[in-house]
């Protein structure tokens, strides 16, 4: 009986430790901006005001295993000039009447040091769906009150003509580089 009470202590706590947990995203302590090349000697940022997403891992110290599914309102797009503002909403661009979200949902990702990844994921933008590598660093991390919290930045670098998004020509950088800052948020159990 003795060996029994062992071998299912041993058994739960190796599932405690190796169980995913899900982690929400604090928006109030997260943001999400871009900046793209203009005319070849400035640039233009903006960010999103609307978004969630949520992380699952079974580590705190190591994300290899993690996952990141992120979910971006396309009509919350916030720029420097009102009149820019509803261009990129506009069927021009965005298009955010038919396309009610941008996702960015991981596949795998691979460590590359002790904070940073390197993840593979689906890009779903405009309609179109395409595969994105991201570079995530882990910012920092704390526990108290109950809780963890994690920091992360995120970097990824598309290019807007594979999403068909082509207003603004020859003037507008290909490129557009999407940073996030993420809060992360987790139970201790």
């Amino acid at each position: 009986m003795k060996t029994l009470f062992i071998y299912l202590l041993t058994c739960t706590t190796y599932y405690a430790a190796t169980a995913q947990k899900t982690w929400n995203l604090d928006n109030l302590h997260s943001n999400i901006r871009f900046e793209v090349g203009w005319e070849e000697f400035s640039v233009r940022t903006g960010e999103f005001k609307i978004f969630n997403g949520s992380m699952e891992t079974s580590g705190i110290e190591d994300l290899s295993d993690a996952s990141f599914e992120l979910t971006v309102n396309p009509g919350s797009i916030d720029v420097i000039a009102e009149r820019l503002n509803k261009t990129l909403r506009s069927e021009t661009f965005l298009d955010t009447a038919k396309y009610k979200e941008i996702t960015y949902k991981t596949s795998s990702i691979e460590k590359t040091s002790d904070s940073t990844y390197i993840a593979t994921g689906t890009l779903d933008l405009h309609g179109i769906q395409q595969e994105e590598m991201a570079m995530i660093e882990k910012t920092g991390l704390s526990s108290r009150n109950g809780k963890h919290t994690m920091g992360i930045k995120v970097n990824l670098i598309i290019n807007r003509k594979d999403y068909e998004l082509i207003w603004g020509g020859d003037r507008l950088a290909d490129q557009v580089e999407i940073i996030g800052y993420f809060l992360f948020r987790t139970s201790i159990r």
